[in-house]
């Protein structure tokens, strides 16, 4: 199914847009297995204007092809016959969505931290945090992805699919106890939780 919505907590499952994107209104495209009692894939469709998913068909492999319009100039455009806003009210837009949709979301199985170059197991607080570079190994990582640290995006130095090395947020460590540690991918999936031990000096 698809069409239009203006909520930012629509249901989403496998998303190809996992978030929001803005404006009047989005398109969504939506899968919902046999039984009709759960969603395959649930998505997002949209910029920061507003965006119409007006028709949706399938092939046989289950690919769904959405038609709509849009009047964002940040709709995301992948292999693209025309990359820009060319209407001056609308543009028409056509996409292929694979059967399951979008990215897995991303996991983070562990972490391993070096303070100064040296291997620790904890942060210490009221230390300078870019005197550490933690990296976490799971799986579901893109180019994209970013690390919250109690929300607070740390800095990123490198990531492949299955690991991503990171910074935490600039400034000093904060108090003992734990830190919260999230990653979130770029169709806005989110990761488990990864507690950080922080201990006193």
């Amino acid at each position: 199914m698809a069409g239009l919505t203006t909520s930012q907590d629509f249901p989403v499952n496998r998303a190809v847009q996992g978030s929001y994107g803005g404006g009047f209104f989005d398109g969504f495209l939506a899968k919902v297995n046999g039984s009709g009692s759960a969603l395959v894939y649930s998505t997002y469709l949209g910029g920061n204007g507003a965006d119409v998913a007006a028709a949706v068909a399938t092939d046989g492999s289950g690919k769904a092809y959405v038609a709509g319009n849009t009047d964002s100039p940040n709709f995301r455009a992948v292999n693209p016959i025309q990359g820009s806003l060319k209407g001056s009210l609308l543009d028409a837009f056509l996409l292929a969505v694979s059967d399951g949709a979008g990215a897995t979301p991303p996991s983070l199985a562990s972490f391993s931290i070096l303070r100064a170059g040296s291997p620790i197991d904890h942060l210490i607080s009221g230390t300078k945090a870019k005197k550490y570079v933690i990296t976490f190994a799971g799986s579901g990582f893109d180019s994209a992805t970013q690390v919250f640290f109690d929300g607070v995006s740390g800095i990123v130095l490198s990531v492949v699919a299955s690991e991503i090395v990171v910074k935490p947020p600039a400034g000093r460590i904060g108090p003992p106890g734990v830190l919260q540690v999230r990653a979130v991918n770029s169709a806005g999936q989110t990761s488990n939780t990864l507690t950080i031990p922080v201990l006193g000096q």
